[in-house]
This record gives C-alpha cells, sequence and structure tokens, in this order.
C-alpha cells in the first residue's frame, strides 16, 4: 500500500509537497485519475484521487476518510536522551514509530553526552516509519527539553488537573510545560529546533555501584534501566504506591528506567508496572543516556508520579532501550 503524507488540505483537497509530489508523479509515475491514499498525520487516512500530477506540487480531491486509520489502544510518549552518535537515535525513532508512539521527546539529562540535537532529520525518519508501517498518526518530535523541565512540567499539568490540548513547550525558560502535550498541525512543515544549551553537571561515575562493569566510561556505561535487576519486590509492591490508583484512575502510567535501586525505593519490571495498571493506556517512558539518570533526577521522577523500571538482565544501549520500551507497550496491549 503507497501512502503520501498531505501536507496542506484545504476545501475538500490535499496537496503534497515538494518530496512527495516528486515520489507521486516522477517515481511511482502516478496521474490524473489515479486513486492515491495520503494520511495527514493526525490518524485519518484520506482516499483521493489526483487531479493534478505536478511533481513540484501535486493536488488531490479527497473521495472518503477513515479517522483512527491504524490507531493503537493506547497513548505512548518516550522520553529519550539523544545518543552521543545521532544515527543510534535516528534508528531508535524509526523503530519506536514501527511499534507504535504518539511522541519522542529528545531529553536533555545532567549527564547527557549530547546536549544539542536538531530534530528536523529524526521528524523525516519518524515520517517513513509511520508510512511503512501503516499508520496515520506520526509522531511529534518536539524540541529537546532539560529532564528537569519536562518533569516540572508533568507535575505542574498534574496539579493543575490539565486536560490534553495544544500546549506549547518552553524548554530552558519560561514556565515549563510538558512538551509531548504539543503535536504539530499536520499542514505545518516541521521546524528547525533551537538546540538545548545551559550548564549542566558534568557525567560522572554510575550512581550506586549496581551495575555490572561499573568502572566503564560513561559512553559504555549503563542506562535506562538495562542492568540485570537483582533482587526485586514481589511484582504487587511497586515503589512509592505510584502505580496504584491515582494515575490508573486517570488512565496514566509514568515510567522511568534506570540502573539503580534508591535508599527509599527498588526497580521494578516493567512489565510488572503495566500489568498492575490494567486500566493505563496514557503511557510515558523514559530513558536516560549513556551515562544513566542522575539519583536527583530519578527523585525529580519519583516526585512527579514515574516508577522506577528495568528492563530485564541484558545490557542495553539506549537505543535499543527506547525500542524495548516501546515493544513492551506494545505487546502488552496485544
Amino acid at each position: 500500500m503507497e501512502l503520501f503524507f498531505a501536507s496542506e488540505i484545504d476545501a475538500g483537497t490535499v496537496r503534497l509537497d515538494g518530496e512527495e509530489a516528486r515520489h507521486c508523479i516522477k517515481v511511482l509515475r502516478h496521474r490524473e485519475g489515479d486513486p492515491v491514499d495520503c494520511i495527514d498525520g493526525a490518524g485519518t487516512l484520506l482516499h483521493c484521487t489526483l487531479i493534478d500530477a505536478d511533481p513540484r506540487e501535486a493536488v488531490l480531491r479527497i473521495d472518503s476518510a477513515e479517522e483512527g486509520w491504524g490507531a493503537l489502544p493506547y497513548r505512548l510518549t518516550l522520553g529519550v536522551c539523544p545518543t552521543k552518535n545521532t544515527d543510534r537515535f535516528e534508528w531508535a525513532v524509526e523503530k519506536a514509530t514501527e511499534f507504535g508512539v504518539e511522541s519522542i521527546v529528545p531529553l536533555i539529562g545532567e549527564r547527557s553526552e549530547r546536549r544539542v540535537f536538531k530534530a528536523d532529520r529524526a521528524r523525516r525518519v519518524a515520517l517513513a516509519a509511520t508510512k511503512q508501517s501503516l499508520k496515520a498518526l506520526l509522531p511529534s518530535i518536539p524540541e529537546p527539553v532539560p529532564v528537569r523541565d519536562f518533569l516540572a512540567g508533568e507535575i505542574h499539568l498534574t496539579q493543575r488537573s490539565a486536560s490534553y490540548g495544544a500546549v506549547g513547550a518552553h524548554g530552558v525558560s519560561g514556565e515549563p510545560i510538558s512538551p509531548h502535550l504539543t503535536r504539530q498541525s499536520a499542514s505545518e512543515s516541521p521546524a528547525l529546533p533551537v538546540g538545548v544549551s545551559g550548564e549542566f553537571h558534568e557525567a560522572g561515575a554510575l550512581p550506586g555501584g549496581n551495575c555490572p562493569d561499573g568502572d566503564q566510561p560513561a559512553i559504555d556505561a549503563l542506562h535506562g534501566g538495562n542492568c540485570p535487576a537483582g533482587d526485586q519486590p514481589a511484582t504487587d509492591a511497586l515503589p512509592g504506591g505510584n502505580c496504584t490508583a491515582g494515575d490508573d484512575r486517570e488512565g496514566r502510567l509514568r515510567l522511568i528506567a534506570c540502573c539503580f535501586d534508591g535508599a527509599a525505593w527498588q526497580r521494578v519490571p516493567m512489565s510488572a508496572a503495566l500489568e498492575s495498571a490494567p486500566g493505563a493506556t496514557d503511557i510515558t517512558v523514559l530513558i536516560g543516556p549513556e551515562g544513566d539518570f542522575s539519583p536527583e533526577e530519578v527523585e525529580a521522577a519519583r516526585s512527579a508520579g514515574y516508577i522506577p523500571v528495568h528492563l530485564g538482565s541484558s545490557r542495553l544501549r539506549t537505543e535499543t532501550a527506547a525500542v524495548a520500551a516501546a515493544a513492551f507497550v506494545y505487546y502488552h496491549f496485544l
């Protein structure tokens, strides 16, 4: 099935931008009168007829529409610290999109190796993966935001009991609003984000000394809850009470993957956290950088209602952990 992204929808017609139009007309050789299927990026499949085969800006007439096409029974936000090698992060974007994700938020952690990130290429990767995996919902990839600002936005929204809507992401300064609540208009081209800069703590040794190969340099260190589980509490005794009625009643579940236990809490398997909140369909999972989240970041996450989790006994890279988290949620809802 061939799918094209509708860059502009107006008065019953669809316009394809230069790249999409060229592929439709020049590569696939569609001609006027041909049926063409498009996605609007917001979850709708548009069945169209090509009426102007211009390779610079093709125009199509909308014949019918299917809302919620390819939709999944949950909403997943992945907050992932971009890797030092951007190709690895883009690979994670591609694979997570194939599993199904509503938003991928680039996070800047205290131990992040990469602190400036341009999301335009990642957005193009996400678009290609959305079409390839037969979905109509294009994941949003907002500008990068510090971990603490993201978490402050979560607390802010929880306190206000805010509904999901068009909320801006202020990033480093201003009132912090959780950026994964912002969706791009299907008719807007992604803007080039401004990189995040500023003072952050330097990457240091991994906290707690609980991960294997603790003396490895930061780039090879464990992250995202990817070290062996060790002694775990019973699956129904989740830390902090964060996976019980409060989040589940609202259909929300917040998880942070880290590779160490704290003095007041222990990580639980991600599968156990998902099973403990069967009514949760709005899920956020945070994945740290190569040097992991700092203890202070995890404590801030717990204050925002996040449950510390691990992804099993294998040591995974950041990008692998992000894809594994998306897969955990995907298979949980099968």
